[in-house]
């Protein structure tokens, strides 16, 4: 494995949720699942670890891990997740950071903690990113095949937002302007008032649609949100109908792109055919633009499994792009062993789960 170049150290484990906030906030790829609430409620605090980077004691990048050993044998792995964060605001590209940032990252859990260390880059695998591609790939990270690639859609935000709203396919368009027309008002904020509500619509919408997986915890987002700094909280999008909330949406908004991170609509908004999502979307993208943000990541895109929500957001943007997925790096064969024989288990464990789900659902529908 390479050394770090000249100039370059890191620390890790030295920084506390108001620190790390504060460094996320210096990255234009800094994103939710990057902060340390995220972390500590999806984790747990003992299974954090932070590692900044720094160029002549200047922070150049950073990332945050979810580190789990084997008790006695000291195996495990270290996993990041949308990460490493290397893309300064407001400053060009700097390979170098992004290259050393990945060498520390051996350096602590592979050779120090001898772990197995796995990847999910927040990198898009597209013709204009290829430099960054090239960059990860000559470095000693091997590129893991059984790791699902993940796909959304992305909005660019650079024109302006009549240009943006063309752009809609005209389904969807359609769908706008009649939503535009039912008398909703839209409420923004990130307090707890208008944050609350949007997780009540979400579950409702989860227990009605029965999805079995990749669906946002309501009540484990709502413990995030308590805990994330003021600058970091979701934005909340929520629509009103004859004075009653009807439908919402939260939304990551760190860094330079804008993600939903849950909402709905109620039961009652569908049964009025409100088409109040329309309009939420279009606040949210009017709101992001407006704040200077560059993209609006909608957050999936799987029309196998979700193929509603996947025509849903086609017709936002025909813009589908994979991201690079997970790369690893490990020395210790223990290590590789116990991850390995966890990830069989693993996928045991969510075959069953799904199949159960679908004999509970085929009989509540014979019900």
């Amino acid at each position: 494995m390479k050394n770090l170049d000249p100039g370059f150290s890191y620390e890790v484990d030295k920084t506390n949720n108001e620190q790390w906030s504060k460094i996320l906030e210096l990255f234009s790829d800094a994103n939710y699942y990057q902060t340390y609430p995220y972390g500590f409620h999806t984790w747990g605090k003992e299974k954090i670890s932070q590692l900044v980077l720094k160029e002549n004691n200047v922070v150049v990048a950073a990332a945050q891990a979810w580190v789990y050993t084997v008790p006695v044998l000291n195996a495990g792995f270290a996993h990041i997740s949308w990460g490493p964060m290397w893309r300064l605001k407001n400053k060009p590209l700097n390979l170098t950071s992004l290259k050393n940032i990945i060498r520390a990252l051996q350096k602590e859990y592979v050779i120090k903690r001898k772990l197995l260390l796995r990847i999910r880059f927040n990198e898009l695998d597209t013709e204009e990113n290829q430099q960054v591609v090239k960059a990860i790939n000559n470095e000693d990270l091997k590129f893991n095949k059984s790791q699902h690639r993940y796909q959304t859609i992305i909005l660019d935000l650079s024109p302006d937002l009549q240009e943006i709203r063309m752009g809609f396919r005209p389904k969807w368009r359609s769908g706008l302007n009649k939503s535009e027309k039912k008398g909703i008002e839209v409420s923004t904020g990130n307090q707890n008032e208008i944050f609350e509500p949007v997780v009540d619509i979400h579950n409702q919408m989860v227990e009605r649609k029965r999805f079995t997986r990749y669906i946002q915890d309501g009540e484990k987002v709502k413990e995030i949100q308590n805990d994330l700094s003021d600058t970091l909280k979701l934005r909340t999008f929520i629509g009103r109908h004859e004075g009653t909330i009807e439908g919402g949406i939260a939304v990551a908004v760190i860094g330079d792109t804008g993600m939903p991170i849950l909402g709905s609509m109620t039961n009652a908004s569908i049964e009025k055919k409100l088409n109040m999502n329309y309009l939420l979307q279009w606040q949210v993208i009017s709101w992001l633009k407006e704040n200077g943000f560059k993209y609006y990541d909608l957050k999936g895109y799987d029309p196998d499994e979700y193929p509603g929500p996947s025509i849903f957001k086609s017709g936002i943007s025909k813009n589908i792009v994979s991201f690079l997925g997970s790369y690893e790096s490990c020395k210790s064969l223990l290590s590789l062993f116990v991850v390995r024989a966890g990830e069989l288990v693993d996928i045991s464990m969510v075959y069953l789960s799904v199949f159960t789900k679908k004999i509970q659902n085929l009989f509540r529908s014979k019900n």
